[in-house]
């Protein structure tokens, strides 16, 4: 179960910071007592580049959805308005995996201990300010992690997909990049989404990664054995009775499968192994041969079931 942050962006008002962070400091104290919180936090507000945000993290999406459906967002919504700010009241709700919105990136950067004053100063100077210029822009947020101090989240939204393209393919986004990586322990990274088969795939200093083959191929037969196991128990009969062509019962088949796979195993699946599959947090050694001994004792359990109760496949009838 991945943690899970909504993102309440607020227009800039002059003088109103202070205000702004007591309404945050009151939301924090009602969801502390909300099941499933993590922490609270504001985004950068001492930079004209900047938009406001106040953010929230929960433990899952379902705790987060209960939260943001509570009193207690009711009335942080209610504080903003009676204080005349603008807010967007439906927030953007981040989690591990998720694909934004078309048109906004979540780029997540860690950073050197000594260096977060620059990356702070550079990301409103160099790259918000930047960023504004392009058509489509529609801001640019600047985030603390709640729970990691050297962890920071930049959240750049545009009107469409093609737009935010546009953007990172600027001759003055790359020519900043350098410096910025200077100031990185290690490349920043954009959770882009998943693939079909649930491969997670990661944007990495600009280039796409997604995760280890052969770790798809293990996690996809670990739902596909049992799939076709029962399909071919109790589907194919019912094909053969429809006296259709065999090449059309095992096209079929295979249609039916894939959809079973792609559309309610996988998603489910790989979200549960996001630890082991994600290219960044993934990688090392040790984190991958756990991953695998899970697996095979999952293939294991799969067999020891079918054969405590053949009746469930083909070959026990």
């Amino acid at each position: 179960m991945s943690e899970a942050t909504a993102v309440f962006f607020v227009r800039p008002k002059l003088g109103m910071k202070r205000a702004l962070a007591t309404t945050a400091a009151h939301l924090d104290e009602d969801a502390s007592t909300a099941r499933g919180f993590i922490a609270s936090n504001l985004s950068v507000f001492n930079h004209e580049t900047l938009d406001w945000a106040v953010v929230i993290t929960f433990r899952s999406r379902d705790l987060l959805s209960v939260f943001l459906e509570s009193e207690g967002t009711e009335k942080f919504l209610t504080a903003l308005k009676r204080q005349e700010f603008e807010v967007e009241e439906k927030p953007l709700i981040i989690e591990e995996g998720i694909k934004p919105p078309a048109g906004t990136a979540v780029i997540m950067h860690r950073v050197k201990k000594h260096q977060i004053e620059s990356f702070i100063d550079m990301e409103a100077d160099v790259f918000a300010q930047a960023a504004a210029k392009l058509p489509g822009f529609q801001g640019a947020a600047l985030i603390p992690s709640g729970v990691d101090r050297e962890v920071w989240w930049t959240v750049l939204r545009y009107e469409t997909a093609d737009q935010l393209n546009a953007w990172f393919a600027c001759p003055e986004r790359a020519d900043a990049l350098p410096q910025l990586r200077a100031l990185l322990e290690e490349d920043f990274s954009t959770a882009k989404g998943r693939s079909p088969f649930g491969a997670v795939v990661r944007l990495v200093g600009g280039t796409p990664q997604t995760s280890p083959a052969w770790k798809i191929v293990m996690l996809v037969v670990s739902v596909l054995f049992p799939t076709v196991t029962i399909m071919l128990r109790y589907l194919n009969p019912l094909l053969d009775d429809l006296h259709l062509e065999p090449g059309l019962v095992s096209l079929v088949g295979q249609l039916v499968a894939t959809a079973f796979v792609t559309k309610l195993w996988m998603p489910s699946v790989s979200k549960a192994f996001s630890w082991w599959i994600d290219p960044i947090d993934g990688r090392d050694v040790t984190t991958s041969i756990k991953g695998a001994i899970v697996v095979v004792a999952i293939y294991a359990i799969e067999i020891g079931f079918f054969w405590l109760l053949p009746g469930l496949t083909p070959w026990g009838k």
